[in-house]
């Protein structure tokens, strides 16, 4: 979750709470009112740093005060016409780690959630993006079918012209029953760099941690 605080009192983003995230198939960028999330999970009140801070939003403001209405507002209001792409244009562009500013106020969780959907959008390779507000959320304990890190790691040394030591992670999936599919997980970071062996397979008597997933799996 991603909640602005700090800077100006007449922000449009003042009383802004976002949740970002994923289902096994979408993206997810939903608004909420900041007072409400507070009151409803009794939240220790927020420094002035902000966790979110975009430096530029002018090019969605139509947008923004929309969404600024919606909150203040005992009913929903109509969104302006929104083009093709604007959407996941707002979330890669105001929504990334560039703009994390401090410590989220609440960090990566699995929840289940009552969605309003206000629009579909999707990208140039037809990823799609649901955007809404939330009305019921609900805080997930027990771990749920999805790609977990396993806790295994690897060192490897980079073939880049300044070689240098990178790190990879063990990811494995659990079915709700029992692992599969362990392997390495890589990125941009380690490119093609392969290990001389494969990672263990968590023995089905060892449950994921809800902490350490990586994203939700269909069954």
């Amino acid at each position: 979750m991603w909640p602005w605080a700090g800077g100006s009192k007449d922000s449009l983003y003042r009383h802004v709470v976002w949740w970002v995230g994923s289902t096994t198939k979408h993206k997810i960028l939903a608004y909420g009112s900041l007072p409400n999330y507070r009151y409803s999970f009794e939240t220790a009140s927020l420094t002035e740093k902000a966790s979110w801070y975009p430096s530029r939003t002018d090019t969605y403001a139509k947008l923004i005060n929309a969404i600024h209405q919606n909150i203040h507002s005992p009913e929903w209001n109509e969104f302006p016409n929104l083009k093709d792409g604007s959407i996941w244009s707002f979330f890669s562009t105001c929504f990334n780690d560039g703009v994390e500013r401090a410590p989220l106020l609440r960090e990566k969780e699995v929840v289940e959630m009552l969605l309003r959907v206000d629009c579909i959008d999707h990208n140039n390779d037809e990823e799609k993006i649901i955007f809404g507000s939330p009305l019921w959320v609900r805080s997930v304990f027990k771990p749920v079918p999805g790609v977990y890190y396993t806790g295994e790691n690897i060192l490897l040394d980079s073939r880049s012209p300044f070689p240098q030591k990178r790190e990879l992670h063990a990811i494995a999936e659990w079915d709700g029953y029992s692992w599969k599919e362990a392997r390495w997980k890589s990125d941009y970071r380690t490119g093609s760099l392969t290990p001389d062996k494969d990672p263990a397979l968590p023995s089905s008597e060892t449950k994921p941690r809800l902490e350490n997933i990586l994203k939700l799996i269909d069954l």
